[in-house]
């Protein structure tokens, strides 16, 4: 009898102790410094020179998955804090918040994503210049591709945007007047230049 009450006593007991346990909070799966990197700069911020910090909050539900994401602290540049959102929401897995039970349940995290600019964009404007030339053959191809930069940091922007390198097709070939497909040379051309203003 005595080992029945000391055996139903110790269930009790160990009941009573998972019942009380401390709620947890979401955790991400992996390091959040994955969910953006320097490959993810926006574009326009690029071309901008945009930097800042964009703090944000995000509801996790109970299968560890991020169903919302809202900016508590914004950079100051919309298009860095609509990056940071639509990266976490695409790339953040968590484990899941536990309530005083155990259970999985819905839960918040909060953190930073800190935007700077690699270190291979100046943050000044030179003068430059970049040029894509390639015939566009009859069958919609494109050959002899050639893509030039001259100015500041032209070594460094034909490794990062070689746009011969990405291998793209037109779907339709030029024609000429009688609907005929025709050879042609394209060539796009843009420039930066920089003028002194008197003050």
């Amino acid at each position: 009898m005595i080992k029945e009450f000391s055996l139903l006593f110790a269930l009790v007991a160990l009941s009573s102790a998972a019942a009380a346990r401390e709620p947890t909070a979401a955790v991400p799966i992996g390091s959040p410094g994955w969910w953006a990197t320097s490959g993810d700069y926006p574009s326009d911020a690029l071309k901008s020179k945009l930097e800042g910090t964009v703090a944000f909050r995000v509801k996790v539900d109970p299968d560890g998955k991020p169903n919302a994401c809202e900016i508590i602290g914004s950079s100051g540049a919309p298009v860095l804090d609509e990056a940071t959102c639509f990266l976490v929401m695409a790339r953040a897995k968590f484990y899941p918040a536990r309530d005083a039970k155990g259970q999985a349940t819905e839960g918040v995290y909060s953190n930073a994503i800190r935007w700077i600019l690699p270190p291979n964009v100046s943050k000044t404007l030179s003068p430059k210049s970049e040029t894509l030339t390639f015939i566009l053959d009859k069958d919609g191809s494109i050959k002899d591709c050639r893509f030039v930069v001259t100015g500041a940091n032209a070594e460094e922007t034909m490794k990062g945007k070689n746009l011969c390198n990405s291998h793209a097709a037109f779907n339709e070939p030029y024609r000429n007047a009688d609907g005929k497909a025709v050879t042609k040379r394209v060539t796009m051309k843009s420039s930066l230049e920089l003028e002194d203003v008197e003050e």
